[in-house]
C-alpha cells in the first residue's frame, strides 16, 4: 500500500484579515499534466500560525515577491508575507483570490 501525504491547500477561509505567513520551502512548478489546469502553476509551502499549507501562488503575488527578494525562491525561505483577499472574476465567477506582499 502506498500512503499519500495529506496536503492542505491554502484557501481564503484559512486567512484572517492581514494574516502573516512564512515561506517554508522553495516551491515547485506543477505541470498541466498533474493539475489539469490550463497552464503550469507555481506552488509553495507557507506556514500560518502552526499550520503548513501548499499555496498555488498567482502571478501578481509572484511579481511582488520577486521584486523584493529576487527570483531565487530558495532565498525566500524564512521570509514573511502578508496575505490579503480580493474578489475577482475567475472564468466568469466572482471568487476570493489570495494575494501576498513581502513583509519588510
Amino acid at each position: 500500500m502506498v500512503e499519500l501525504p495529506t496536503v492542505t491547500y491554502l484557501r481564503a477561509e484559512h486567512l484572517t484579515p492581514g494574516a502573516i505567513g512564512e515561506v517554508i520551502d522553495e516551491g515547485r512548478i506543477r505541470p498541466v499534466s498533474e493539475t489539469g489546469f490550463k497552464n503550469d502553476v507555481f506552488e509553495i509551502g507557507v506556514k500560518i500560525g502552526e499550520v503548513n499549507f501548499a499555496w498555488t501562488m498567482n502571478k501578481k503575488s509572484q511579481r511582488a515577491l520577486i521584486a523584493k527578494w529576487g527570483s531565487d525562491t530558495k532565498k525566500w525561505i524564512g521570509k514573511k508575507v502578508k496575505f490579503r483577499i480580493e474578489q475577482r472574476d475567475v472564468f466568469g465567477k466572482v471568487k476570493d483570490v489570495i494575494y501576498a506582499d513581502p513583509v519588510v
